[in-house]
């Protein structure tokens, strides 16, 4: 038995899937903004400020990863639905 997916079905998923991601990015990096700017004006020290740097290098790098994974994943579905129709 197959089940059928409509496009917009999966438009609609990709679209809170984004949304859902963009908006903890948003998240991680206010909180890693914020984390340097009390180290800069309080602590001043500059492991913490690496570290901080390099927690958000490392998500940024795994949030663009993710979303492109994703994207060619439901671009691949809506290509196959599009044949298929």
């Amino acid at each position: 038995m197959e089940i059928k997916i409509s496009t917009e079905q999966i438009k609609l998923k990709y679209k809170t899937w984004y949304k859902k991601y963009i908006f903890k990015f948003l998240i991680v990096s206010l909180f890693c903004i914020i984390l340097s700017l009390i180290n800069n004006y309080i602590f001043k020290n500059e492991k913490l400020y690496m570290a901080i740097n390099i927690i958000f290098l490392f998500y940024f790098i795994y949030t663009v990863s993710l979303g492109a994974v994703i994207f060619i994943k439901f671009r691949k579905i809506i290509k196959e639905n599009n044949k298929n129709s």
